[in-house]
């Protein structure tokens, strides 16, 4: 495992070349992933066979991959701090009724649910 100095270094070097939102993503990123390998090393866990050395590979995978997820251009990103965390979402419900089958209120307008109404309503 590496030191506290050698991981600054290490992750300076995996981030090179990000700027802005990409850049604080992929370093939330490789921190969490820093932090569980350290974890696991302190806890006595043995690695065996072909994951003996896991960190060389998960960290320039996470360099690679995180940056060009087309979900960093679409929507906002937010990479949870640890493995356990509370994810907040906008649930979006009809205010009103719609009549001919259409939608009711205070039902959830998912994807499924806005074709499935709106087909029917458009089908008259």
């Amino acid at each position: 495992m590496t030191t506290n100095q050698d991981w600054h270094e290490i992750k300076e070097v995996l981030l090179e070349g990000l700027t802005g939102k990409q850049r604080e993503v992929t370093g939330c990123l490789l921190e969490n992933e820093n932090k569980y390998l350290t974890e696991t090393a302190a806890a006595g866990v043995t690695a065996t066979g072909n994951f003996a050395r896991f960190d060389r590979i998960a960290m320039p995978l996470i360099r690679r991959v995180t940056p060009a997820t087309i979900a960093m251009e679409l929507v906002g990103v937010q990479p949870l701090t640890g493995p356990v965390g509370i994810v907040n979402t906008l649930r979006t419900r009809y205010s009103q009724s719609v009549a001919n089958g259409g939608p009711t209120a205070n039902d959830e307008a998912s994807g499924v649910n806005v074709y499935e109404k709106y087909s029917l309503i458009a089908a008259g």
